[in-house]
């Protein structure tokens, strides 16, 4: 039996990332250009205590004030532990750590 020739050439590396490199971007499928992460600036994680109000309007300031009040209280009521008084406000220890954290609040 005579041996085919595959139906995919074979490539090597150097004439593979010449092909790729010549592709079009899908931009409809992710919306930003992705395919060369070099000249992408790389996304930068929040510092600690700053995961605040998205703004610093009226009603922000309202809202961090009651929340700073419950954690406070909570906080009085467990005696100064966090994992208990996460507990006592349904939130994750972590969650009150980020909370207190971006309030400014210290435990």
């Amino acid at each position: 039996m005579a041996r085919r020739e595959p139906v995919i050439p074979r490539l090597d590396a150097q004439a593979f990332a010449e092909r790729v490199s010549r592709m079009p971007l899908r931009r409809d499928i992710v919306g930003v250009a992705t395919m060369n992460r070099a000249t992408t600036s790389p996304r930068r994680k929040p510092k600690p205590g700053t995961a605040g109000p998205r703004s610093t309007g009226r009603l922000q300031r309202a809202i961090d004030a009651t929340v700073a009040r419950e954690i406070k209280t909570a906080l009085a009521e467990a005696g100064g532990v966090i994992t208990d008084a996460a507990r006592l406000l349904g939130i994750s220890r972590i969650a009150l750590r980020a909370r207190m954290n971006a309030l400014g609040i210290r435990g």
